[in-house]
């Protein structure tokens, strides 16, 4: 299956606000339950097989290429949310998400970071189910690889907020 993802324009600027909304309150929920991932973040309503290779459409939107890059950064954090939430719960057999992950890698405007996830993503999928996957192999590596991505993309959007809005 090839997914269709979200290409800004004029029209359609509210559901990416409205993506956004969904986005800060899974990074709230991180911060706050975990300070980084853990077993059922709020994840569930950001739509990041949607969102995940957000597009603008035309020059009149380049104003909100910060806000895509966030949609965007916020889509693979929920991705990596429910493969975390996968391996948890020993679930394997959700191919919807696994045949996304590999679709994702081939892709061409993958970013290597990303792509680095998402390769450990799916060899720690394709690990013996354990309840205790951080401690297999690839699940090691991935799990070393989530507080990246927290440090990375939840974390850094903050600072980056902060630093922003700081006068001095």
């Amino acid at each position: 299956m090839t997914h269709v993802f979200f290409i800004l324009d004029n029209e359609n600027f509210d559901e990416l606000k409205e993506e956004i909304k969904s986005i800060f309150w899974m990074y709230h929920d991180m911060i706050h339950s975990y300070k980084g991932f853990g077993h059922n973040i709020d994840f569930e309503r950001v739509n990041y097989e949607k969102f995940f290779l957000t597009e603008i459409d035309n020059e009149s939107m380049n104003g909100y290429a910060r806000e895509v890059q966030l949609v965007k950064k916020g889509s693979f954090v929920a991705l990596c949310c429910e493969v975390n939430d996968m391996l948890d719960e020993s679930r394997r057999n959700n191919d919807r998400v696994y045949q996304f992950i590999k679709e994702l890698l081939s892709n061409q405007k993958i970013a290597p970071f990303e792509e680095e996830i998402l390769s450990s993503m799916l060899l720690a999928l394709e690990e013996k189910p354990s309840y205790e996957w951080y401690s297999l192999k690839y699940g090691e590596i991935f799990s070393v690889k989530l507080d990246e991505v927290y440090t990375k993309y939840v974390l850094e959007y903050f600072k980056d907020v902060y630093d922003k809005g700081n006068k001095t």
